[in-house]
């Protein structure tokens, strides 16, 4: 592959206390998201999906203790293919096919900067000001849009940052599937995702990410077309004895905030990995006030900021063979970039509209 880059990284941001404080200052927050589409995942292969696969139903009093120690057919972990695989369905509800002539028109009637990436880069993105983890992105950028992915983890990061069954068991008690391939709960491959748009300032944001479950009430309506986002709830775990409940609380609120869901289902485990109270409750807009270590408007405005300085660097960027590698360094709470010219390893957009143009799933 032919390549020319700037191989020293140039600083981009600087976190510090003064500029923290100028962030406050100019606080800018998100539009609430909305559904756009809902797809279903099975390993590398996607499809549209019409409505909710989860439904979630609080236990009853009698249903508790709830073990999470649940015995399995053979565990099918989490493969790196799969989240790799997360893009597709997110550049082909824009691109693909019916609407793949999208790429090349751009932003020509609208005046919103179009960005395209995964929910979870945005939550890791957004945590950054308190993150204690090195983020590595790499962004795109053509006709105006701007495109964001995770750099690929090594297969040891992958298995690290990947959960665990007890979550996969709290999702087989609480929630019913009710399409009409029902989940393998023992396939962590297999699950459907949901594709978003949110406003903050004058970035319209489309990502994907894990659909939650709709909780079963009394006229729910389950079809795309009719649903009540503030019907949307997701599910977590916590084991009792944790440390830093302020560092969970904020990933839970960021997704939260992401997905639009205002209600969140803790459930506590102990030691043994049992739940034997029952599970809480948690609103939304409620979990920033429980927290004294971080803000969420700290959260929001380091994004629109971050979203500022990549298109002001990249403005004049309108290839997918230009790549930029961006560093996020928690130790020195540092914004690094290395350019990369032509096509390279660490070109990711051409490939996927290669594919994609071809044909619909």
């Amino acid at each position: 592959m032919t390549s020319k880059s700037n191989r020293n990284p140039i600083l981009m941001l600087s976190i510090t206390s003064k500029y923290l404080k100028k962030l406050e200052k100019k606080p800018r927050y998100m539009e609430k998201p909305n559904i756009v589409n809902v797809y279903d995942i099975n390993h590398a292969h996607f499809k549209e999906a019409q409505s909710l696969r989860y439904v979630f139903t609080e236990p009853l009093t009698n249903e508790y203790p709830l073990n999470l120690n649940g015995e399995y057919k053979p565990l099918i972990k989490y493969e790196p293919e799969t989240q790799l695989g997360l893009l597709k369905p997110l550049l082909y509800n824009y691109f693909g096919d019916r609407n793949k002539e999208n790429i090349s028109k751009g932003n020509e009637n609208d005046k919103l900067i179009n960005v395209f990436t995964r929910r979870g880069i945005l939550e890791q993105i957004m945590e950054f000001p308190y993150r204690r983890n090195d983020i590595n992105v790499l962004i795109s950028r053509y006709n105006g849009q701007i495109f964001i992915i995770q750099q690929q983890l090594t297969e040891k990061m992958f298995n690290i940052n990947q959960g665990n069954s007890h979550y996969t068991r709290l999702c087989e008690l609480l929630l019913k599937d009710v399409s009409e391939d029902p989940t393998t709960w023992n396939d962590e491959n297999i699950f459907q995702v949901a594709v978003y748009e949110a406003t903050i300032e004058k970035f319209k944001l489309h990502y994907i990410g894990r659909a939650h479950a709709i909780k079963e009430t009394e006229g729910t309506k389950n079809y795309l077309k009719d649903l009540c986002m503030g019907s949307m709830v997701s599910i977590k775990q916590m084991w009792i004895n944790i440390k830093d409940k302020d560092e969970k609380y904020l990933k839970y609120w960021l997704q939260a905030y992401l997905s639009n869901v205002q209600q969140i289902y803790l459930a506590i485990k102990d030691t043994n990995a049992m739940v034997t109270s029952p599970i809480q409750c948690l609103h939304t807009c409620e979990i920033p006030k429980m927290c004294t270590s971080w803000k969420p408007n700290i959260c929001t405005t380091f994004l629109n900021n971050f979203l500022e300085h990549v298109e002001r660097v990249m403005s004049r960027v309108n290839s997918l063979d230009t790549v930029f590698q961006v560093r996020f360094d928690a130790k020195n709470k540092t914004v690094h970039y290395v350019r990369f010219e032509g096509k390279t390893d660490k070109t990711f957009i051409a490939k996927e509209f290669s594919e994609l143009n071809i044909e619909a799933p």
